[in-house]
């Protein structure tokens, strides 16, 4: 256990997310589990399945390497000074699952669903043009620096 510890201590101090991020995201993930938890036993108790479980488990660990993709790939770009950019994913992830605990907790007071909010969609999407865009400088980077060779 030690080493794991170190080695994520590590991880994160390269990749720059602060421990106090990421013990926000980890106590609100484990909230939102107990209420989805409770939300599913009250609104159909046949719902309830340890299937269920992983796979939500599963999703949730997903979302959290999210940041920890994205900044090792600018890192590898050549990008410096991520702390917003860290700052901001972690604070859309945090409130999307903030925003899932108060839906789970309205759902079990009321019996009533609220509309679903897909913020972790929205984020990956955002993502996914951002790097487009820097693929595409990439290549075009690539591309000017070949004809610099060629005319030399």
């Amino acid at each position: 256990w030690i080493i794991w510890w170190i080695s994520l201590w590590w991880l994160l101090s390269y990749l720059g997310i602060d421990w106090e991020s990421l013990t926000i995201f980890a106590v609100v993930l484990c909230l939102d589990f107990i209420f989805w938890i409770a939300d599913a036993y009250i609104t159909d108790k046949k719902s309830v399945r340890s299937k269920k479980a992983w796979r939500w488990l599963f999703n949730k660990i997903t979302k959290l390497l999210l940041p920890m993709i994205v900044v090792i790939v600018l890192k590898w770009v050549g990008f410096e000074n991520m702390k917003p950019l860290i700052s901001a994913i972690m604070g859309i992830l945090i409130v999307s699952e903030w925003y899932s605990i108060i839906w789970h907790i309205y759902s079990v007071n009321t019996w009533k669903q609220l509309p679903e909010i897909d913020a972790f969609e929205m984020l990956v999407s955002k993502i996914w043009e951002v790097f487009k865009r820097l693929i595409k400088l990439f290549w075009s980077d690539l591309d000017s620096n070949d004809k610099d060779d060629q005319t030399l």
